[in-house]
């Protein structure tokens, strides 16, 4: 398979001195180069790639934005060169996306409850706004207010969401937003008490979404409505196994290109979910639940082209490589990378 090259966030609490660049395959069969560290950065927890920039966050009471330049060079020693900074507008920030159209970034912002736009054009991160979340939930612990744990654009970059998972509410807003003053939003969905709505991604072709629940441990199949983005709620699936008494929490959601296959990570009970997609995209069925090849899977990334899927285990401090069977189900190769505390994986082109 050729070599995917990759960018891996961490955080820097435990070893790790910022964002590692590596590289899987160049050979018949997948294996590791690297790591090499690419930028030191403090807890650059979440990464996203597009019109050719990497955006990271800084996750930490003072909270950043920082968005890089990749230096030219081999797959597995990348390195980045920091071309702009910015404050994340608020506490402990992510989670970051770019629009479709790479003109704009969104930042969600844990801690504080707030998410904050900006221009990925020009020479800076220019900021155009930052918004409040309000509200809270019934876990007393984690729903004392709000926390936005996502914000990202639909597909067709109509609709841009921030999911708040404080308030079990996700908000919408339009996809062009530009002003200064982007306004409060509209509800596009309240989720029940206490579930703790994580992150979100869309079908390619059907109008629906697909919700992970932090909390109550389930993705939720919505119907969006194409004009105001506003989703209605179709199903509720668990993504543990039945009779599991343990504590465990997803952490994130993905679909294959074809939409035939959802993916959820559970962290606790440590495994990946797999589910299948009808093809009109209003339903799921639980197809298996694998074990994920170490502790913590706060995140994981799909290669659909090479059928693979990638692992980062922050508590184990590895990332653990999967190929995906003709059933698109995960099958642990053996190859894992040693990286501390990883948090979030992007593939990049060098």
């Amino acid at each position: 398979m050729p070599a995917v090259p990759l960018l891996v966030g961490t955080y820097t609490k435990r070893g790790s001195s910022g964002i590692y660049a590596a590289s899987l395959g160049g050979g018949a069969e997948p294996a590791w180069q690297g790591p090499a560290l690419a930028a030191e950065a403090a807890n650059p927890s979440y990464l996203a790639a597009g019109g050719g920039r990497v955006f990271a966050v800084n996750e930490d009471a003072a909270g950043g934005l920082t968005r890089y330049q990749c230096r030219a060079g081999d797959a597995a020693q990348v390195r980045l060169e920091a071309a702009a900074q910015a404050p994340s507008g608020g506490e402990d920030p992510c989670y970051v996306a770019v629009s479709p159209d790479a003109s704009a970034v969104a930042v969600a912002n844990y801690t504080s409850g707030s998410w904050s736009l900006y221009s990925a054009d020009g020479a800076s991160c220019e900021k155009r706004a930052t918004v409040q979340l309000s509200g809270s939930g019934p876990v007393a612990d984690r729903q004392a207010g709000p926390h936005a744990h996502c914000s990202v654009w639909s597909n067709d970059g109509r609709h841009l969401y921030v999911v708040d998972l404080g308030a079990d509410t996700i908000i919408v807003y339009p996809g062009d937003v530009r002003a200064p003053d982007v306004g409060s939003g509209v509800v596009a969905m309240k989720t029940r008490p206490g579930a703790g709505p994580r992150h979100i991604v869309f079908h390619p072709s059907q109008p629906f979404a697909y919700v992970v629940t932090e909390l109550s441990n389930a993705v939720i199949v919505a119907k969006r409505e194409g004009a105001t983005g506003v989703l209605t709620l179709v199903a509720e699936v668990g993504t543990l196994p039945g009779g599991f008494g343990g504590s465990s929490f997803c952490g994130h959601i993905a679909l294959s290109e074809d939409a035939r296959r959802l993916y959820v990570s559970n962290r606790g009970h440590d495994s990946i979910a797999t589910f299948s997609v009808s093809a009109s995209g209003d339903s799921v069925q639980l197809l298996g639940i694998t074990p994920c090849g170490g502790s913590h899977p706060r995140f994981f990334l799909l290669l659909d082209d090479v059928r693979m899927l990638l692992v980062a285990n922050t508590l184990s401090d590895s990332i653990a490589c999967f190929k995906l069977d003709s059933d698109g189900l995960p099958v642990r190769t053996g190859e894992a990378l040693s990286v501390p505390s990883p948090t979030c994986i992007v593939r990049i082109d060098v």
